[in-house]
């Protein structure tokens, strides 16, 4: 049978993919990526979407991978394509997100010619990849000892994923691209067979190598077993959860060190990425304590009550709690570190325990025996600290009438069915959660892109969450936010269940007047705000979106704004036909900012009033 080679060589690769657990590609369409989605869209084991825009297309694939946790292959053709996928490929290095970019490369007869859409592909994503593959040419696999040393390298590539975050493999093709008819027949019979296999691959979730390759600061290490004896020995430790554990610490490990009888947990926003339905979440829900952007500023629990902080994941980006932290020397501190092995940026000294060394850790803790005795006064301080902020709250917007970012939180909290995430955008939105709707944290799938903390790809990070975990969605969007990633809006009609987009119009990037320079120069404030007067309603409807917009404080409360979103967030085939086939939904409120930020500052103020 006559084999086009570079097909040959792409399908042999995804087949290898394939059988390492991979199950997802986003592709961005392109002619010397031919071979690559053609096997690609041809195994039908694999889901695959189609993204136009690279940039939005890399965010798609870090939502996917971001849920699941499996490795989405991206793939590009060669030139400028793959350079658009960097700001994800970042949010992913940062996030310990598995992700494979697969780019399309000109062969090396073409190399440093000067041949049209020929770039220095290799090395483009620098540092923020765990691993490059410069692969070989189809032409160069001529004997089983090659096939079997490339599979080797893709296997290697795909544990390094797996394991810590983004792997970049560099696939150069000849032409002609296009599989014979026969040789396709042949692939797609090989690949149903393969897909009928129960031998794949799954995430290996308790792997816990690191590949920061950053020099020692002068910090110290302590082991498992050191940790398992000072821990036991607490009386009432705090852990102290950032966004994106690692799936080790967040479903192995911290059920585990809940064990602890008086353990409490505090969660930042967007912490709870894997989800509630785990072995062990049940106590983490009742552990957890909520509404601490306010209880904390006001020392409602003493220093001198905790004895010991546990912090996991990534670190804390509220400033609230960070401050927290930092102020509590007296109090002994153990620092769990994710893939970045030094990372630390708080002040009261701590001990740090590396990825290896928790594993152990676990296995420890499944043994321990010997805890202190319960302290109900400690859990009752807790737990009765968890009413004063939505008191306060409910109490405020009883008697307001303003139309503010803090008044549609709470307006949503009212009306948010369970059952689809939220995720939220950077600035004021990842921020707000905690002080405006801390219920959420145990009632709702939670995500955020705190990796990197940009506004960039939110939209279409949403939508590949949504494909990830096949459920409707929300995002918290703010319009500068929202506007940075419209080409989202194109991806709209590969989703398969409702996501509605809540944009916070307040007039550009309001947050920007916390800074001092707005209180020093205002005359200055229109260069960081950038207020932006784009018609998003047009826009929804060039892209045929479903649209509402609310202007005022009395269309907010009205029965039918909380109608319209229950409606499309339904997931029933009835009703999004009726929404029409981009499954996209945008709900705009127009807020006023300073009413906003002077909100913000009240109730996150004295919470014991």
């Amino acid at each position: 049978m006559n084999e086009t080679p570079s097909f040959k060589w792409a399908s042999d690769a995804v087949s290898i993919l394939y059988t390492m657990g991979i199950n997802t590609a986003v592709i961005s369409p392109g002619s010397r990526n031919t071979a690559i989605t053609l096997a690609l869209v041809a195994h039908p084991g694999i889901r695959c979407y189609s993204a136009i825009d690279e940039r939005s297309a890399g965010f798609i694939a870090l939502g996917i991978s971001k849920i699941t946790r499996i490795p989405t292959i991206l793939s590009c053709t060669s030139g400028t394509a793959g350079a658009n996928y960097l700001p994800a490929i970042i949010e992913a290095y940062q996030s310990s997100v598995p992700l494979v970019i697969a780019t399309a490369d000109r062969p090396n007869t073409l190399q440093n010619k000067g041949a049209s859409q020929t770039i220095k592909q290799q090395q483009i994503f620098g540092s923020f990849v765990l691993h490059e593959q410069q692969m070989p040419e189809a032409e160069d696999l001529l004997d089983d000892a090659a096939r079997k040393h490339v599979e080797k390298l893709l296997r290697e590539a795909l544990t390094i994923s797996y394991k810590s975050g983004p792997v970049h493999l560099n696939f150069p093709f000849n032409k002609p691209f296009e599989p014979t008819k026969d040789q396709l027949r042949a692939y797609r019979d090989d690949a149903s067979q393969q897909s009928l296999s129960t031998k794949r691959a799954k995430a290996n979730y308790r792997t816990s190598d690191s590949f920061a390759k950053v020099e020692n600061p002068p910090i110290e290490f302590t082991d498992a077993s050191q940790a398992n004896d000072w821990y036991c020995g607490l009386k009432q430790p705090v852990l102290v959860v950032g966004a994106e554990p690692t799936p080790m610490q967040w479903s192995t490990l911290l059920p585990l060190l809940l064990k602890h009888p008086n353990a409490r947990v505090i969660m930042e926003t967007g912490a709870s990425l894997f989800g509630w339905e785990f072995e062990g979440a049940s106590l983490i829900r009742q552990r957890l304590i909520t509404g601490w952007k306010s209880t904390l500023q006001t020392n409602y629990v003493g220093s001198t009550e905790i004895d010991g902080i546990l912090r996991l994941g990534k670190e804390c980006v509220s400033p609230v709690l960070n401050h927290w932290v930092n102020t509590h020397h007296g109090s002994q501190q153990l620092r769990l570190q994710t893939h970045e092995t030094y990372e630390n940026t708080a002040e009261a000294p701590c001990k740090h325990l590396s990825p290896e060394e928790q594993l152990s850790w676990s296995n420890l803790l499944n043994q321990s025996s010997l805890w202190p005795v319960l302290s109900s006064k400690w859990h009752e301080m807790w737990d009765d600290s968890q009413l004063v902020q939505p008191e306060k709250n409910r109490k405020y917007y009883e008697n307001s009438s303003a139309m503010t970012d803090g008044a549609v939180f709470h307006s949503l909290a009212n009306t948010l069915p369970k059952g689809v995430f939220v995720f939220y955008s950077n600035s004021f939105p990842v921020r707000d959660q905690e002080l405006f709707c801390p219920q959420w944290s145990k009632s709702h799938r939670q995500v955020s892109q705190r990796g990197a903390a940009g506004i960039d790809g939110i939209s279409s990070t949403a939508i590949g969450v949504s494909l990830g975990a096949d459920e409707p969605g929300v995002v918290i969007s703010g319009d500068i936010a929202f506007l940075y990633d419209s080409n989202a809006l194109l991806s709209g009609r590969v989703l398969e269940k409702p996501l509605l987009i809540v944009v916070m119009n307040n007039g550009g990037g309001s947050i920007f007047k916390m800074l001092p320079v707005y209180k020093e120069h205002p005359e200055f404030i229109e260069w960081f705000q950038t207020a932006q007067h784009v018609d998003i309603e047009h826009l929804a409807k060039a892209h045929e979106i479903p649209y509402k917009r609310v202007q005022s404080h009395e269309e907010l409360m009205d029965k039918g704004t909380s109608e319209w979103i229950s409606e499309a967030l339904e997931a029933t085939a009835e009703k999004m036909a009726a929404f029409g086939q981009n499954k996209i939904r945008i709900l705009e409120f127009f807020t006023d900012d300073e009413a906003s930020l002077n909100e913000r500052k009240l109730l996150s103020g004295s919470a014991k009033t």
